[in-house]
């Protein structure tokens, strides 16, 4: 009997067939290649306080030279508490929701192994973001996907994979590109990370809200550096 197969956890074929066995001996290149930089492949929202609920994702994407991409919908959205007032009488029953946003990435192409994330916010007035929100303090985790992709369709806070360790921390300002410690991304490998607030804040000190509304780079990125 044959035991259903999880496609998301399928290695995909490698394009760089025995590239391994050319450069095993230390043989470096002599050609040199600039970063590659990538949108995310995957972007969603979590959210503490409705741990079960599954954010809708976005209806259309773009094709980049690294895959799919969404489009018009990359939201990045990290916030202690939300605070919705259904009346003024009923201001105690304020919703809460302390939501941070899920982001993964693939590396790509080989011999180009040494990654950073990145994140740009444009000047003010710029056409390719939406800002509501920027300043103050955000968190950013790696977390345990073993290189794998994520399904969006079931991502919720209780299934948000563990966290690892704590890759770095933002602090956006306009006009400004922050870049995070490197890490090692062998070719054709996924890598997951969460954006939230750090323990026991409130909105004065962690508080994101902005929207890529153009196939620019803005927002998180990934960054790839060349090794061989």
């Amino acid at each position: 009997i044959l035991s259903p197969v999880d496609l998301a956890k399928l290695d995909a074929p490698s394009t760089y067939i025995n590239f391994d066995l050319l450069y095993r001996n230390g043989t470096k290149t002599n050609s040199r290649f600039p970063p590659i930089q990538a949108l995310p492949r995957a972007l969603a929202q979590v959210s503490a306080r409705e741990p079960d609920k599954v954010y809708p994702q976005w209806p259309v994407s773009f094709l980049a030279p690294y895959g799919s991409v969404p489009y018009n919908d990359r939201h990045l959205l990290v916030d202690p508490e939300v605070i919705r007032f259904y009346s003024l009488i009923a201001a105690s029953r304020a919703n809460h929701r302390k939501i941070s946003t899920f982001v993964q990435f693939r590396a790509l192409d080989y011999g180009m192994e040494n990654c950073s994330l990145a994140l740009h916010i444009p000047e003010h007035g710029s056409e390719s973001m939406e800002i509501a929100r920027i300043g103050t303090t955000i968190d950013v985790w790696s977390l345990a996907v073993d290189f794998n992709k994520v399904d969006l369709r079931t991502l919720s806070h209780r299934t948000l994979p563990d966290r690892v360790s704590k890759v770095g921390t933002f602090t956006p300002k306009y006009n400004t590109t922050e870049r995070l410690p490197s890490f090692t991304c062998k070719s054709g490998t996924y890598h997951a990370f969460l954006l939230t607030c750090p323990e026991g804040v409130d909105r004065e000190s962690c508080w994101m809200d902005v929207t890529g509304t153009k196939e620019e780079l803005v927002g998180i990125y990934m960054e790839q550096h060349q090794t061989i």
